[in-house]
């Protein structure tokens, strides 16, 4: 059974699970120097997964959704990069679409979006020696702080691609030494 990937392009699309599709991230990798597997549907669960973790930083984009559909993009009320004009409350930027792209290539590498060391680093409130076990605070715990905490040293690719739209940019981050 093939997965599909329905686009989110602007305008509320009720069923989207991603902001391109497997040609598109194709392209943008190849463009380059990287190849992806020729699996369509690895490269689709992959891109589905990168709009999930994208979905699951909706509390920290600017402005608000512009749709009550499962994309957290596109957004109304956004101003980006000290502009005076509202960014297109039907458009997903380019650079959401190239930072999904970017967690798809992370994902190629090894990278799990879904481990407790992607997407921030949360602090340890608890380990056990015999037997190494570690507990990590969770986002809930940490509250304000982790408005940009999930910036992550291991993407700074995606970092990069998404900065300009986050509401909240501290510039700081607790590490446990």
């Amino acid at each position: 059974m093939a997965i599909d990937i329905t686009v989110e392009d602007g305008t509320g699309v009720a069923t989207a699970n991603s902001f391109v599709s497997v040609a598109d991230a194709r392209a943008y990798s190849l463009n380059r120097g990287i190849t992806l597997p020729a699996d369509d549907d690895t490269v689709a669960a992959w891109l589905i997964v990168a709009g999930d973790w994208l979905n699951g930083k909706r509390g920290q984009f600017k402005g608000t959704k512009t749709y009550s559909t499962p994309m957290v993009f596109p957004r109304s009320g956004m101003y980006i990069d000290g502009a005076t004009t509202e960014y297109p409350v039907t458009t997903v930027p380019p650079e959401i679409k190239a930072a999904q792209i970017q967690l798809v290539i992370a994902q190629q590498a090894g990278i799990a979006l879904d481990s407790p060391s992607v997407g921030g680093v949360l602090p340890i409130i608890r380990e056990k020696v015999d037997v190494l076990e570690t507990e990590y605070a969770t986002p809930a715990m940490m509250g304000a702080m982790t408005s940009t905490a999930w910036l992550t040293d291991d993407m700074p690719a995606v970092d990069a691609l998404l900065a300009p739209f986050l509401s909240v940019l501290s510039g700081f981050r607790v590490f446990r030494v």
